[in-house]
């Protein structure tokens, strides 16, 4: 068995502090968890394959289906003041 066998290298798991954008890799697939970074700032770790690269579909002007993404986006708020205020978030992926 190779070291590198079973390894994924298009799998990351980057941070993002802008909510609209975890959401948005929420509506894409990715799975999204809330921590608090420092003091009461939360920010987001979204993990999923070629996740840095999935970025750039936000800044571009992609097709989407509105209420999907809005439940994301709700959903995405509704951890990060659950995590803001003291409570455990559980990590989300959009269905």
């Amino acid at each position: 068995m190779s070291k590198n066998e079973g390894y994924d290298a298009t799998w990351e798991e980057i941070e993002i502090e802008d909510p609209n954008i975890a959401g948005y890799l929420m509506f894409l697939g990715y799975k999204v968890e809330a921590f608090k970074k420092s003091g009461s700032r939360v920010s987001f770790r979204v993990s999923g394959n070629k996740a840095t690269e999935a970025l750039s579909y936000f800044y571009k002007e992609q097709e989407v289906s509105v209420p999907f993404l809005i439940r994301c986006l709700k959903t995405v708020r509704s951890m990060m003041f659950q995590e803001k205020h003291g409570g455990k978030t559980i990590p989300a992926q959009a269905e």
